[in-house]
């Protein structure tokens, strides 16, 4: 059912920024690039900073632990921005490969296992790819335990940023000790920053979509109830309902009935609150007319849809502070390219001008070709590969697909698993040879993006420019910028990014898709492992299954 058309987000707007139907790119072939859809703005410049909170800190220790050479990896991730950015046409992020990274980083392997370890991952996912079995996970696996890999990798993620935002070395978890109040990585810049998003990068009351039911009501006629309905059945309406002149029950709750018609009363008139929708904020005195016009007599009869407006009390007037207030709200505020800047000003200014001159040289580094050894691919393919394979198969595939489609409701006719799994294929079988660290796309990364006002696919070419740009002034040596980037604001960013990528699992309706995804979300946290989670979730679903089919076998 399309409720907003095929608009992306809460805006509406379609990919270029104008409404449309999504059955008109349907007949667009994928392999045309509709340069029209990419936009270019500070809005989608601050939603391309978005995912930093992910790609700095694994950036940096894999710098530091490893030995990657950051300007390597800046231009060649900057590349796959570019490239991502112009075949999906859509904010997808480019990522660490996160279960390699953080073996890599506990276990201290050498580079060159590292890197192997992105290679083959990618021929793996390559091979999904090709034989389709990568769409068959998709299509066998429930929905719940999708909702439920991203709701708990959602909740890992905004733990961690809270970690980092209160800790001194949070984001490895190495120590409890709390920052310094005011120091500069200290918890007055967390708490500022924390508001700065909350304010600006949160949801706002008039965000909320007619079913979350804080702003639009269904209205039944009631006039047109069936009399059993109407006196044996006793509609219950809420203590706020009233009723307008016509019959019309105006309530704040869905209307529910009694007696045991529950089934009847679904199929003949939650088709018509659906349709009849009044703002809450509309006092209900109109003319008779209006409302006789509007709603049919009978229930059968063809049911309009009723459009009302708020409307202001006669001589009420909107206040000066009032319209600057609604202003600032509404507007799209380019949150993360603020808090990024505000790091690299207090980054910079931890350290005398003449240390920077001794440090930063100018220059791309030189990208060096590894060389592979038995052990080199034994301990890559054992230690990295194997645990990263279901890590990216379903939150970088799978878990990325499900999301793009519910944020960009278009994507569906031009987005595949098959598609995406060939992509992270081609990024690692391409780059980690000359030294490029391991990536993926990643369903927390879109939501964070996302969330940070990126809508097309130039948010991520923005970003791609920005890193090749980095990669060829500075090379290796913006390392130590990096190593400066104050921690507590990452932590911030990380908890946004965190909550709206576990905001999605709102979109499971059914109850049993409810118990399978928290079932899911469950086993990931407590195990902390996605595959753990998944196959928890899948477990719960077939057990399921089995169980109601025994009992439709016994009814029969």
């Amino acid at each position: 059912r399309r409720r907003r058309g095929a608009g992306c987000g809460r805006s509406g707007r379609g990919l270029n920024g104008s409404t449309r139907e999504g059955g008109e790119l349907a007949g667009r072939g994928s392999s045309m690039v509709n340069w029209q859809s990419f936009r270019f703005s500070f809005e989608e410049a601050s939603g391309a900073l978005g995912d930093l909170g992910t790609f700095l800190p694994w950036l940096i220790a894999l710098a530091v632990n490893n030995g990657l050479d950051v300007g390597t990896t800046l231009w060649g991730t900057g590349v796959h921005n570019i490239v991502s950015g112009i075949l999906f046409e859509l904010p997808i992020p480019v990522q660490p490969m996160k279960s390699i990274a953080a073996t890599a980083v506990s276990e201290d392997l050498p580079l060159d296992q590292v890197l192997v370890a992105g290679i083959l991952t990618g021929a793996m996912v390559l091979f999904l790819g090709l034989t389709g079995f990568i769409e068959a996970v998709n299509v066998y696996t429930p929905s719940g335990v999708v909702r439920g890999l991203q709701l708990g990798l959602g909740l890992s993620i905004a733990t961690k940023g809270v970690k980092a935002a209160l800790y001194k070395d949070g984001l490895n978890g190495s120590t409890d000790e709390y920052r310094d109040w005011a120091a500069v990585d200290g918890l007055i810049l967390a708490l500022v920053t924390s508001l700065f998003v909350i304010c600006f990068s949160s949801p706002s009351a008039e965000d909320s979509s007619p079913d979350d039911g804080n702003k639009l009501v269904p209205v039944i006629p009631t006039s047109s109830l069936p009399a059993g309905d109407r006196e044996n059945n006793a509609v219950q309406m809420s203590d706020k309902s009233t009723t307008t002149g016509n019959g019309l029950c105006v309530s704040e709750a869905l209307v529910v009935a009694d007696g045991g018609s529950t089934d009847k009363f679904s199929e003949h008139y939650f088709k018509l609150s659906e349709t009849l929708l009044v703002d809450a904020e509309d006092d209900g005195d109109k003319p008779a007319e209006h409302n006789k016009a509007s709603v049919p007599a009978t229930v059968q009869a063809p049911v309009p849809t009723v459009k009302a407006t708020a409307t202001k009390p006669d001589g009420a007037t909107e206040t000066w502070c009032g319209s600057v207030m609604k202003s600032l709200r509404g507007a799209r505020m380019p949150v993360a390219l603020v808090l990024t800047m505000l790091g690299l000003i207090l980054a910079l200014a931890q350290k005398r001008g003449s240390f920077w001159r001794e440090t930063i040289t100018v220059g791309p580094s030189t990208p060096r070709l590894i060389r592979l050894s038995g052990e080199d691919v034994k301990d890559g393919l054992l230690k990295g590969a194997l645990p990263q394979l279901p890590l990216t198969t379903l939150n970088s595939v799978v878990s990325v697909v499900a999301l793009a489609h519910d944020l960009f409701p278009e994507s569906i006719h031009t987005l595949s698993t098959r598609k995406m799994a060939s992509s992270v294929a081609m990024m690692n079988l391409s780059a980690c040879w000359f030294g490029v660290m391991p990536s993926c796309h990643g369903a927390g990364g879109l939501a964070a993006q996302y969330r940070f006002g990126a809508r097309t696919g130039g948010a991520v070419i923005l970003l791609g420019l920005m890193k090749l740009v980095l990669g060829v002034l500075f090379g290796s040596s913006f390392i130590e910028v990096l190593k400066l980037f104050p921690q507590s604001l990452l932590g911030v960013m990380l908890v946004r990014s965190g909550v709206e990528l576990a905001s999605t699992c709102r979109k499971e309706k059914t109850e049993r898709g409810v118990f399978i995804m928290l079932a899911t979300a469950s086993g990931s946290l407590g195990v902390k492992s996605t595959a753990a989670g998944f196959g928890i979730g899948l477990g719960t679903a077939l057990v399921l299954y089995v169980w109601e089919s025994f009992l439709r076998y016994l009814r029969k």
